[in-house]
């Protein structure tokens, strides 16, 4: 689900809608992948609770597996609602550099990218 824009920065370096339209491009052929637009609608950044809220209402689940980077571990508990989070989601942590995510479940990631170094790049755009 791409953000319209993420709550910790101030603009994004692409369009939303732009970014919808590559993934739904890059997901199209992925047997059971559902890319929604549900955040850009909002047309303001979405709180990662917000959308759990929405997904577990709209699936009507109990939990979700939330798969976020091991970068963002530093400074996850100032989340908004990241207690409810701890709740309501299993997390999965894309292994990072040298970052430590034996607290959690891990997708171990082989190949160094991130999403800085994609728009550095413009392999994005």
């Amino acid at each position: 689900m791409p953000t319209y824009l993420n709550p910790f920065k101030e603009n994004f370096a692409l369009d939303p809608q732009i970014r919808f339209n590559k993934m739904k491009k890059m997901c199209e052929n992925i047997n059971k992948c559902e890319v929604s637009n549900w955040e850009i609608r909002q047309k303001k950044p979405v709180p990662t609770i917000n959308t759990v809220e929405h997904l577990i209402k709209l699936y009507d689940i109990d939990r979700l597996y939330l798969i976020i980077g091991a970068d963002n571990l530093c400074h996850i508990e100032t989340w908004e609602g990241y207690d409810d989070l701890k709740k309501l989601t299993i997390f999965i942590v894309a292994s990072r550099d040298d970052i430590d995510t034996k607290a959690y479940k891990t997708l171990y990631i082989s190949c160094p990218i991130s999403s800085t170094s994609l728009r550095e790049k413009k392999i994005l755009y």
